[in-house]
């Protein structure tokens, strides 16, 4: 399913922002 995907990916993409030190104000939907 299309929205699993875009999850994942939003998901991907904070982890990788974390990971470089950027705050993360998103709230975990999953």
């Amino acid at each position: 399913w299309h929205l699993v995907s875009y999850l994942d990916h939003v998901k991907s993409l904070a982890n990788t922002l974390a990971a470089a030190g950027h705050p993360i104000s998103t709230p975990d939907l999953v």
